[in-house]
């Protein structure tokens, strides 16, 4: 039966359950359903830690378990092992219910001997590693602290010259995982006689030994001496696809750095009607969870995968696709290797998802913030122009640019702002110097010149601003036509208000009524541009003409005679 315990636990009671149990691992349960697993890996890790055995189990029991759906087939079940680095895996129904373990070993009695019939031998696969070993008076400390340090299951145990003596197993160390004396020699706890084999022996062969003399391991040795050591997983690696083809992927999928990344990353294997999680890194499964041996629809919507799933048949990569998951917003971007059409396995897809979610807020905040001020920038009367300062090159400019001088926004994306400012283009040049060179702010007034050739006064100011790491002209000008009507109407009204207040010192300084009538004569004919004054004296009592003073032209034509009366002139009968 399953190894199995219930939590509550301690690390004591599981460990017991490993060692009687004999299959390498036990199963923490709760409510029915396994939440944790224990191995004869953690038992040596945590034995080299000292952690005290009365510790609750579920608290160093590894929570991510790897589980497989009982219909998918025996090779994908053994691509799943590989890929995510584990030797058993948990077998559920289609609900998701817990059917029970599936082990490495087991595995291995299903593999089609006629995948191990290739000439691959054991030095094909010999990892190029320096080989980690222990003499036999080793402290067992040591023996433990390497196992952990190296993260390997084994070590064998060596003479002075290099002979296999014995091996030290988690197998081993489970055994009396309850009295191992740290301070021991690693010989009282070792396997021996060591089961051996030639590099030049082949997979076919190891893997024979290994069912033979139930081992999961064989010492490789050349002569007598020591080479290294390979393990059911390497053999396993071997059956799931030829040598090259498995150099190659791993090669291409390098897990630990893949680990590091920041973003979700998930492997699938395409079986043509479905694509399924086979791996995901640790950003993912906090992202989303466990999503191993799912199909990828559980996380990316089925209509939105479908068309990506195109893409990556059709380009054999997919870049930027976003699509909404969980309520953010995700940018995928993936590879698609294809396989042969007459497996099962059709390819496998590489996923990587960017959580664009802040970034989108932050855009579209930016482009709320810009649409505020791209109405604030046309709502003003102000022109506003950008200019590239090398070409001239009008980039930008708001709608009171259009309006002012009439131009659309084709035409003026194709004006230089020497077409529109009426300046020396030298002068204008030398102006957009200083600015660049100097940093120089220019001030004063220029004509723009509008549609129709017209002028138009503004008043400007011309800075320096960078727009794609180039230098541009920001130019803020005004329309200063209607200011310069009123700054023409005052000058003239002020011209007439002191011409009067001249009038008014000089007539203080008459001293006859004759002198002050010249006086009002000479200032209505030269300033206010009147042909004739007549000034008709009248005495009041007899309310007769008494005489007249006529000034400037001389054929004026008399309204009234002497001694006639006022009314008699027309002017005086005018309501007016």
């Amino acid at each position: 039966g399953e190894p199995l315990v219930y939590i509550p636990c301690t690390l004591r009671s599981a460990f017991e359950v490993i060692k009687q149990g004999g299959k390498g691992y036990v199963l923490l349960m709760e409510q029915g359903k396994p939440v944790g697993i224990l191995t004869e890996r953690d038992v040596v890790m945590l034995l080299a830690e000292g952690v005290s055995l009365e510790e609750p189990a579920i608290k160093y029991a590894s929570k991510n378990l790897i589980t497989v759906r009982e219909d998918r087939d025996v090779y994908y079940a053994v691509s799943l092992m590989l890929e995510n680095g584990v030797r058993r895996l948990i077998v559920v129904d289609e609900r998701g219910g817990f059917l029970g373990t599936l082990t490495m070993e087991r595995l291995v009695s299903f593999i089609d001997e006629e995948l191990l019939k290739r000439d691959i031998y054991i030095k094909d696969i010999l990892s190029k590693r320096p080989l980690i070993y222990i003499e036999p008076d080793t402290k067992m400390m040591r023996a433990l602290e390497l196992m952990k340090e190296n993260n390997v299951g084994a070590l064998p145990i060596l003479d002075k010259d290099g002979r296999p003596v014995g091996i030290i197993t988690e197998r081993d160390i489970v055994r009396r995982f309850d009295s191992v004396n740290p301070n021991s020699p690693v010989r009282l706890y070792m396997s021996s006689p060591v089961v051996c084999i030639s590099p030049e022996e082949t997979v076919k062969r190891a893997l024979e030994v290994m069912r033979s003399k139930n081992i999961r391991r064989l010492v490789v040795v050349e002569g007598e001496r020591a080479v290294g050591v390979i393990s059911m997983r390497d053999l396993l690696s071997c059956a799931d696809e030829g040598y090259e083809r498995f150099l190659e992927r791993r090669l291409r999928h390098t897990r630990d750095i893949i680990n590091l990344f920041p973003e979700p990353i998930v492997e699938l294997v395409d079986f043509g009607d479905q694509q399924v999680v086979f791996w995901e890194n640790r950003r993912s499964f906090e992202e989303f969870g466990k999503l191993i041996d799912k199909p990828i629809t559980a996380l990316i919507p089925e209509k939105e995968w479908a068309y990506m799933h195109a893409i990556l048949l059709k380009k054999g990569k997919i870049e930027g696709y976003r699509v909404a998951i969980n309520s953010k917003v995700y940018e995928v971007s993936g590879t698609y290797i294809k396989l042969s059409e007459k497996e099962r396995e059709k390819g496998r897809i590489k996923l990587l998802l960017k959580d664009m979610s802040e970034h989108i807020l932050k855009e579209e905040r930016i482009k709320k913030e810009l649409g505020i001020y791209h109405r604030i920038i046309n709502s003003t009367e102000d022109m506003i122009i950008v200019y590239e300062a090398e070409s001239g090159l009008i980039k930008l400019f708001n709608s009171a640019v259009m309006r002012k001088l009439g131009y659309s926004y084709e035409e003026l994306n194709n004006l230089t702002i020497f077409d529109v400012v009426q300046l020396d283009p030298q002068q204008l040049r030398h102006n957009i110097d200083r600015i660049v060179r100097k940093g120089e702010v220019i001030r004063g007034r220029r004509f723009y010149r509008d549609i129709h050739g017209g002028l138009l006064p503004v008043e400007v100011v011309a800075t320096k601003v960078e727009l794609n790491y180039t230098p541009h002209i920001l130019i803020v000008a005004r329309d200063i036509s209607e200011f310069l009507r009123l700054e023409g109407e005052l000058k003239k009204k002020a011209e007439k208000l002191e011409l009067i207040h001249d009038f008014l010192i000089n007539l203080n300084r008459c001293t006859s009524e004759e002198e002050a009538y010249n006086l009002l004569a000479h200032i209505l004919l030269n300033f206010f541009n009147i042909n004739t004054v007549a000034i008709y004296r009248v005495n009041p009592s007899p309310n007769k003409l008494v005489d007249a003073l006529i000034y400037g032209d001389l054929n004026y034509v008399r309204c009234l005679e002497q001694g006639e009366e006022p009314t008699a002139c027309k002017v005086f009968q005018s309501p007016e």
